[in-house]
């Protein structure tokens, strides 16, 4: 029988010992390590590539989304967590399943033979966990990877996103700083009473916003008090000028 690897990241060892115990009731099952907080969650997933993630959301340093938007491998994802108010989140997150605390054997039981089924799938592709779409309210921070460190942006530090690809570079007050994205997930996420859209590519926080100019023939750019100059689309012109109350 193929073993496996698990790693179960929960800040309550009373929580994380419940869930270790319950996982080595059963056969083919193994515990790896064990997680304190978000910060050495990320490190040792992606470190030791574990099949399944048992993960708490409310968590030191950075809770559980945050630690899905890190990570680099991506393992079938199980939350637990005390707060059944996280559910729909979790499962837009591709969450494999959403446990509440206190586990049950019977309710364990369940999640054991539905990953039985799905890891013995031939064709078994991990899930996609990413960022986290359609939260209920603006994010009001951001995490990020710079080298071997994890950072932690307020969006009030962010002077504009910009989309590269799959990718969006984070313009802040700090430097600029790449991660995997959709420019769509900032455009509905950030505060609308606080960010824009002026492109296809940029979303600016109106508070750097300096000036807006004609540079070339029906085309226009937006100055910021960095210094830079962003171009802004013939669409979104209008709303722009609007916000702007020019």
């Amino acid at each position: 029988m193929k073993v496996i690897k698990c790693i179960i990241a929960d800040d309550e060892p009373l929580g994380s010992g419940l869930i270790k115990k319950l996982i080595l009731m059963y056969e083919g099952f193994e515990v790896i390590a064990v997680a304190q907080n978000g910060f050495e969650a990320v490190k040792l997933v992606n470190e030791l590539k574990p099949e399944l993630l048992f993960l708490d959301i409310s968590m030191p340093k950075l809770n559980g989304f945050e630690v899905l938007e890190l990570l680099d491998h991506l393992p079938e994802v199980v939350f637990v967590t005390a707060h059944d108010n996280f559910a729909i989140k979790a499962f837009e997150q591709n969450a494999f399943d959403y446990l509440l605390k206190p586990v049950s054997d019977e309710r364990f039981d369940k999640l054991v033979q539905k990953i039985r089924l799905k890891l013995s799938e031939p064709a078994h592709n991990k899930n996609s966990s990413g960022t986290l779409l359609n939260k209920s309210e603006p994010i009001t921070r951001i995490a990020v990877k710079d080298k071997n460190n994890i950072l932690i942006i307020p969006v009030g530090d962010l002077i504009y996103v910009e989309a590269a690809d799959d990718y969006i570079y984070l313009r802040t007050k700090g430097g600029k700083f790449i991660k995997k994205g959709k420019i769509s997930y900032y455009s509905e996420n950030l505060n609308g009473k606080e960010f824009i859209q002026i492109h296809r590519s940029y979303i600016v926080n109106l508070e750097f916003i300096t000036g807006l100019e004609l540079f070339e023939k029906d085309k226009y750019r937006i100055k910021l008090s960095t210094g830079e100059f962003l171009p802004v689309s013939r669409s979104l012109y209008k709303e722009l000028k609007e916000f702007l109350n020019l």
